[in-house]
């Protein structure tokens, strides 16, 4: 069966590469949230190849030149005088560090430019006295837990979680908390950070969108949504051990036995 333990020293790690800390084979928030949605999804996660992607390298890219400053900036990321990443001259350009074409870098530094001038990001960053920080801590004696926080406020209790997204209207935001799991990612670190003996309790996203005007706002999670998180991956973690415990009776998928399904209660409001 798969390792869940960490390789790496129980604490914090302030050096560490994203690379590093997404190779470890601990769970993080993003395996709790697969978890929520069915083993098979966790599984499918973890067996799925590390390719790069062009998300993933802009994202890097964005949180080492907003979290870290230019000189993080340059030694993390080559810019290449290619307009798209479809080029052989781009595909072929050998280096270790992430890869971005031109118009990628100007992006990135316009999100920055934007975060910088939205005043409560700004001061918010400012008072952050911790940034891209790791942590390894110890659940079960099955598996263990990693965070990565983007900036933290030891001061004030804050995580602060910068977040890039094609509308951050509050309308729109809320659905995508939900969609995409941001209460469960803020309850993951709040409770991970408390495990290493990090004093926080609330979580705090900076939201800039990708496209101009590039708006940006400032979330703080609701501790009632941030307790939803909580119970929502208790209940994964203990699917999870159900599962390491009795794989053949557990299964993977949604269930295994014949349910019954009906429409949503609103088809019956709505009416013929």
């Amino acid at each position: 069966m798969t390792q869940h333990k960490t390789n790496i020293k129980i604490g914090w790690h302030d050096d560490m590469t994203n690379a590093d800390y997404h190779r470890d084979p601990s769970l993080s928030s993003t395996s709790v949230k697969k978890l929520s949605k069915s083993v098979a999804h966790f599984l499918h996660y973890k067996d799925a190849e590390d390719e790069a992607s062009k998300a993933l390298d802009v994202g890097t890219a964005a949180h080492a030149l907003i979290l870290e400053g230019h000189d993080a900036y340059r030694k993390q990321v080559e810019v290449i005088d290619i307009k798209t990443r479809r080029s052989k001259t781009f595909k072929e350009f050998d280096t270790d560090k992430v890869k971005l074409t031109v118009f990628e870098d100007q992006d990135v530094h316009q999100w920055r430019d934007a975060v910088f001038a939205h005043h409560a990001a700004r001061t918010l960053l400012e008072a952050c006295d911790r940034r891209e920080l790791s942590g390894f801590f110890e659940l079960t004696d099955d598996f263990d837990g990693r965070v990565r926080l983007d900036a933290v406020s030891q001061t004030d209790g804050v995580i602060v979680d910068l977040k890039t997204t094609r509308d951050a209207s509050p309308d729109n935001f809320a659905r995508d908390l939900y969609k995409f799991g941001y209460h469960q990612s803020g309850a993951w670190y709040i409770d991970g950070a408390n495990r290493l003996g990090l004093d926080v309790e609330r979580f705090v996203i900076i939201a800039v969108e990708k496209y101009a005007p590039h708006n940006v706002v400032v979330y703080e999670i609701d501790l009632n949504a941030i307790a939803l998180g909580r119970a929502q991956n208790t209940a994964a973690l203990q699917r999870f051990e159900e599962w390491l415990a009795m794989p053949e009776l557990v299964g993977t998928s949604y269930s295994d036995k014949v349910e019954t399904i009906d429409v949503p209660a609103w088809a019956y409001r709505k009416g013929a």
